[in-house]
């Protein structure tokens, strides 16, 4: 097999780390090799935990981009890969400009399924993004996209040229043993326990969350179910978020902040819940269905592809707030057979999105 690179800018917490620390896990490491780039090394723990090798190229401004460069055709040249796989706009970027001086094949890895224009041309992001596209049609050799939606996002929104593209699912490792109750009545809990996982910033919509649960208190009253709501993760956002938490009456909100240890909270729920704004498959719906817990997310993106409605969860709209409402409500009191929600979140994560199956069928396509 080619000797492949993946880069990533940095390693900060979230879905595109993790989708390298699956796949890197479950295949064969001499092959393998992992660079970032950018200061952020939260995750650096978990990749040295399994054993995997991740070298840094410091990036720490524009003054010192060529020095980047320079310093990765170094490490190119020592290594031999024929195929480097990027993940980010920035670390394209470098592989880009490494790639004037130096063959090889080069995929990006599309993680998004968003409009990324949708703040017009006058803004920022607008040039940044067309930036991008043109790194992607000049200088790759071929798309993997992590969901259906993220492909065809690209396909409508980005004016995607290059032709070799295809689709593969994030995968994970099912943990060896797992124990959730499963036997339970959701309609007779004095709390239904939500989990919610994730960056505490606007797209990761917690703050949706929070207005889902208020609505949802005014529009029921005495009638509505009580909820304990625990949160894993920080961010920009936390102390507003915060201040809005306070003020649900029939929600106890306990924010536990970033953590290492989650199959437990996993174990001990009884629905994770997401709001996403946008989401290109969902790293944390995957982690759920995994051990069989059911979900409550947001109808965007490729979550559908992880969660149908109903089967293993329920997908609301919350751009429709009364009608999220009264979903939700309809949802808890018809839960009768919360087993059956279980089983065939297991049952999905079996089919689609093991480890085992799609870290392979990965490596495979960097190889065509």
């Amino acid at each position: 097999m080619s000797s492949v690179l993946i880069t990533l800018f940095d390693l900060h917490f979230g879905g595109i780390s993790n989708h390298v620390l699956n796949t890197v896990s479950n295949v064969d490491r001499d092959d393998v090799n992992v660079v970032y780039f950018g200061p952020n090394k939260t995750e650096l723990p978990k990749f040295e935990e399994l054993g995997i090798s991740v070298t840094r190229i410091p990036y720490n401004g524009v003054a010192n981009l060529f020095s980047t460069v320079r310093v990765l055709l170094k490490y190119l040249n020592s290594t031999e890969c024929e195929v480097i796989v990027t993940n980010l706009r920035m670390d394209l970027l470098f592989v880009a400009l490494a790639r004037i001086f130096k063959k090889f094949r080069v995929i990006k890895v599309l993680h998004s399924s968003q409009n990324p224009y949708e703040d017009g041309r006058w803004s920022k992001a607008y040039w940044l993004n067309k930036f991008e596209d043109y790194l992607t049609n000049k200088f790759c050799n071929k798309v993997i996209a992590v969901s259906s939606a993220s492909l065809k996002s690209f396909e409508k929104y980005r004016a995607l040229s290059v032709k070799n593209r295809t689709v593969v699912y994030s995968g994970i490792g099912k943990p060896s043993s797992i124990k959730r109750l499963t036997d339970i009545n959701i309609s007779e809990k004095d709390y239904i326990k939500l989990l919610f996982v994730g960056r505490l910033v606007n797209e990761k919509g917690f703050d949706r969350v929070l207005n889902l649960l208020s609505r949802y208190e005014l529009t029921y009253g005495k009638n509505a179910y009580r909820f304990e709501l625990v949160v894993l993760g920080d961010g920009d956002d936390i102390d507003s978020l915060k201040a809005s938490a306070t003020k649900l009456a029939n929600t106890v909100v306990n924010f536990k902040g970033y953590t290492k240890d989650i199959l437990n909270y996993y174990l001990e729920a009884d629905f994770l819940i997401n709001g996403s704004r946008s989401e290109a498959l969902g790293l944390t719906l995957i982690e759920s269905i995994s051990v069989g817990l059911p979900v409550i997310a947001s109808n965007v993106g490729g979550i559908p592809e992880v969660i149908e409605d109903e089967k293993q969860g329920l997908l609301l709209d919350y751009n429709d707030s009364d009608l999220a409402v009264s979903r939700l409500h309809n949802f808890l009191s018809n839960c009768n057979d919360y087993a059956m929600l279980s089983s065939s979140a297991l049952v999905k994560f079996e089919r689609k999105f093991s480890v085992d199956h799609n870290a392979i069928l990965f490596m495979k396509e960097l190889i065509w």
